[in-house]
């Protein structure tokens, strides 16, 4: 048979019978954020329980494979555009691109704290996996079955002001570069488990130094704006030299304590403090609690619980 003027990657029209069991997105009530290298495994996909243990993991990393879970999204507006279509000379309509998809949620538990750090994504671009109120995560898929994020990008705009009726407002817009991705390449996992009430993101940890001899360094260690302190759950991990980093900011091998011991607070303070000992030292030293993963290792987070990551203080030891 002649394979003159023979077409191989004609798109064949799809089949038009009703399925028995169909798929609807339902409410969209939380997003994955995502770098755009990210993507699942097919081996990561093969139960809810590869899938859970990689997503929990995935929290914890440092760089780009770290995903950012985000919760509690509500008052969905579509601001997708229409696709495009134009009249020829004679009458007869023609569609040109298909619009683009533009959706905006409000985010309705977090409040400022919240807000300032999900700002910092503004300056990065996010890819991003969505999740409905039946716990499915929607992405799209190739054709060796992995699963990518949706392209595109995230932006969190200014919030609006307690306007005397509805309280402030925080807002998020997700912008998808390309509609085949979702409508024609969809990828998504039915979870046996709570997904935002299960893969849940990191707190800040805030480290204050309040004062330091060259054997010690004396630090308070709290979260949401400076006012709980951390040792109302996690004294004992606290009070572990192997959960701290120590080390020199001109380069060397991390300092080992020899002793933390906390000392709660009195009088009108509400925040204790930590009192690290070490050896002697005579130069200015970076401090900070270890990562994350090694945090939750211990007991500071884990599944079902937001993860801990804390800011580096500088100690100058001099």
């Amino acid at each position: 048979m002649s394979e003159l003027n023979v077409l191989r990657n004609i798109q064949y029209s799809g089949n038009s019978g009703v399925p028995a069991q169909t798929l609807e997105p339902e409410n969209i009530v939380g997003a994955i954020l995502c770098d755009p290298s990210f993507s699942i495994s097919v081996a990561n996909l093969a139960s809810n329980t590869t899938l859970k243990a990689a997503l929990a993991a995935a929290t914890l990393v440092i760089g780009s494979g770290r995903i950012f879970p985000l919760a509690a999204l509500d008052n969905p507006t579509d601001n997708s555009e229409a696709s495009k279509k134009s009249k020829t000379a004679y009458g007869r309509t023609q569609f040109g691109d298909e619009g683009g998809y533009d959706h905006s949620f409000e985010i309705v538990e977090g409040g400022m704290e919240l807000h300032k750090n999900l700002r910092k994504f503004n300056d990065r671009q996010m890819y991003f996996m969505y999740i409905d109120k039946k716990n499915r995560i929607f992405g799209w898929k190739d054709s060796a079955g992995i699963m990518y994020p949706f392209s595109g990008d995230v932006r969190f705009e200014p919030f609006k002001i307690h306007n005397g009726t509805d309280k402030a407002k925080f807002m998020v817009n997700f912008v998808m570069d390309n509609v085949t991705e979702i409508n024609d390449n969809l990828g998504f996992f039915a979870c046996d488990f709570d997904v935002l009430k299960t893969i849940k993101g990191l707190v800040d940890v805030t480290i204050v130094e309040t004062a330091h001899s060259a054997t010690t360094a004396t630090v308070k260690v709290t979260s949401a704006y400076g006012c709980i302190d951390m040792a109302k759950d996690f004294e004992t991990i606290l009070e572990t030299a192997a959960n701290w980093r120590l080390y020199p900011v001109a380069g060397g091998a991390d300092v080992v304590p020899s002793g933390i011991v906390y000392t709660a607070a009195t009088g009108t303070d509400t925040i204790g403090t930590f009192v690290i000992t070490h050896a002697s030292l005579s130069a200015s030293h970076y401090l900070s609690l270890d990562t994350p993963a090694v945090l939750a290792a211990a007991g500071m987070g884990g599944v079902g619980h937001v993860g801990y990551e804390s800011n580096t203080i500088t100690v100058a030891y001099t």
